[in-house]
């Protein structure tokens, strides 16, 4: 078990070796990935749904904002 001394929080994405690993919620507040035994690689990123649904709303909003402005500044009235 590798245990990260960083607080458990969801959005994290375990590799290892290339495979999805699982965490585990350490002592209720740590983050652990189960390993076997040997040398590997873990690669962890950090990929919140709340980054991804701001990214959705900042391009609708940028839409909307252009659609104003053409809709105003170059349709003839």
């Amino acid at each position: 078990m590798v245990v990260l001394s960083d607080t458990y929080y969801p959005g994290w994405v375990e590799r290892v070796d290339g495979r999805n690993a699982s965490i585990e919620r350490v002592h209720d507040a740590l983050r652990g990935i189960a390993v076997e035994s040997g040398s590997h690689t873990v690669i962890l990123t950090y990929e919140p749904a709340s980054f991804r649904w701001g990214v959705f709303g900042s391009v609708l909003g940028i839409i909307a904002v252009v659609v104003v402005l053409i809709k105003f500044f170059f349709v003839p009235q």
